[in-house]
């Protein structure tokens, strides 16, 4: 006991409150490193922002391709991140029908669109629901992932006006699932692609009745 004592004694004791000899508790170095991380992570999410989308230094196919991995991967970094950047990335006119679509008007809080965007597309039977990815959204889970295909080169009439389509295909056997014709105009500020609409020809079996006629995306009910 006496040898016990003795070496508890050559060690420094915090004192109460958590505190050692320099005055610096465990409690300080805790928050100092969460203060640490928290500065990386917000540094990581404005270097992320800063090139995403619209941004005047992507090109049309590269436009589209982020757009359809932030949705499909839509709360990275942050919840509902994904739909907040669509409808950033959108015209006035599609952003009022993306805003249609959900029921909410013209001066709804973005956030809480995001977030009823998300939850309609996770509804049971909703066919633009295969662009979330499948991991999660259980109702498409047993499609697969999909891959992106541009089958052409984008249109650009020089006029401020794109158009281009992409093709979902299944990543197993490569069969057509959706193709997209996507507007794009140039948002007048800066020259960054924005969306102006978009067709959607659905080739699934169960939405094959679709399949005759582009149909414009304006409901996501």
């Amino acid at each position: 006991h006496h040898n016990r004592a003795m070496t508890l004694s050559v060690i420094p004791q915090p004192s109460e409150g958590g505190e050692n000899r320099e005055g610096y508790s465990t409690f300080d170095a805790d928050a100092h490193v969460l203060h640490e991380r928290l500065n990386r992570m917000h540094a990581a999410i404005l270097e992320l922002e800063m090139n995403q989308p619209p941004n005047p230094t992507l090109s049309p196919i590269h436009f589209v391709r982020q757009i359809l991995q932030a949705i499909r991967n839509p709360d990275e970094p942050l919840p509902d991140a994904g739909f907040r950047l669509l409808l950033r990335s959108s015209s006035e006119e599609w952003r009022r029908l993306l805003l249609q679509s959900v029921g909410a008007p013209d001066s709804a809080d973005e956030t809480w669109v995001a977030s009823a965007l998300g939850s309609a597309l996770s509804r049971p039977q909703n066919q633009f629901g295969i662009l979330i990815d499948s991991e999660n959204n259980e109702e498409h889970r047993t499609e697969g992932n999909y891959r992106v295909l541009f089958p052409g080169e984008p249109l650009d009439f020089m006029d401020g006006t794109c158009w281009l389509t992409c093709q979902l295909r299944g990543e197993v056997d490569g069969s057509l699932l959706v193709t997209m014709g996507w507007q794009l105009i140039r948002r007048p500020e800066d020259g960054a692609w924005i969306i102006d609409h978009i067709n959607w020809r659905d080739f699934r079996k169960k939405y094959k009745s679709d399949t005759g006629k582009g149909k414009r995306v304006q409901t996501c009910r």
